[in-house]
């Protein structure tokens, strides 16, 4: 039985015998795994807009010119809460990164 309901559902055969136990969540009311996001969208904006305004450098280099551009994208969008501004500068280039991979 395990090894057909497999097969038809295109599960492992791990996650077909966790699904008969109940200990699998489906559909709308499943819980997202991993950790919180901890940046919230008006940071992961100010992120990339520095990013693109700088030429798109690796996290590396872009957690090192932060603190430059930080300054002069103030002057063009209007100022940031200091909190937000101190988030955005503690964020890891590992961090900065993954934000701006997608873009």
């Amino acid at each position: 039985m395990i090894s057909e309901l497999s097969e038809v559902m295109g599960w492992d055969r791990k996650h077909t015998i966790k699904a008969l136990n109940g200990k699998v969540s489906q559909g709308k009311k499943a819980k997202k795994r991993g950790s919180k996001a901890r940046c919230s969208e008006e940071e992961k904006r100010i992120i990339v807009g520095i990013w693109k305004g700088s030429e798109q450098p690796c996290g590396l280099r872009l957690k090192a010119t932060l603190p430059l551009w930080m300054e002069s994208y103030e002057a063009h969008h209007g100022s940031i809460e200091e909190e937000v501004k101190q988030r955005v500068m503690s964020c890891s280039a590992r961090t900065l990164e993954r934000i701006t991979l997608a873009h």
